[in-house]
């Protein structure tokens, strides 16, 4: 998103036409990375001039909403190995930066220091999944 954050407008509406209350989760993954406003304040602790682009996702048949935010995120070309098991990534390559994604792979995978991971356990983001990520070099 790095290279197409210019062409996203600042601030988004998205539709969900759902009878059922979502679940409000921190962090969203699948079609996009955004992410609720407690993570973007934790991102912003660690890289304070990141930029975010604002998704409200506008329920009309329940007349609620929600703010997601899509942060801009530097693209690192880091990549050692990747299979089902195991991410293995240069650490020479990346440096002390605190959220980045791998540039050389096509999932939608975003990469987190340690520090910044136990500031979000330590403000209870809900329903994210940790895995780890192997350095070498």
């Amino acid at each position: 998103m790095e290279d197409n954050g210019v062409r996203i407008p600042d601030k988004n509406v998205v539709f969900s036409n759902s009878a059922k209350e979502h679940d409000r989760v921190d962090i969203l993954d699948s079609q996009m990375f955004a992410v609720s406003r407690p993570v973007k304040d934790v991102f912003r602790i660690y890289i304070p001039s990141m930029k975010f682009k604002q998704f409200c996702i506008l329920n009309n048949e329940l007349n609620s909403h929600a703010l997601y935010y899509a942060p801009i995120l530097k693209s690192i070309p880091c990549l050692k190995s990747c299979d089902k098991d195991a991410l293995v990534l240069y650490k020479g390559k990346i440096g002390r930066e605190p959220v980045f994604r791998i540039q050389d792979i096509q999932a939608d995978r975003v990469i987190i220091r340690l520090d910044v991971a136990e500031s979000l356990l330590r403000r209870n983001i809900r329903k994210y999944n940790l895995l780890k990520v192997e350095l070498e070099g």
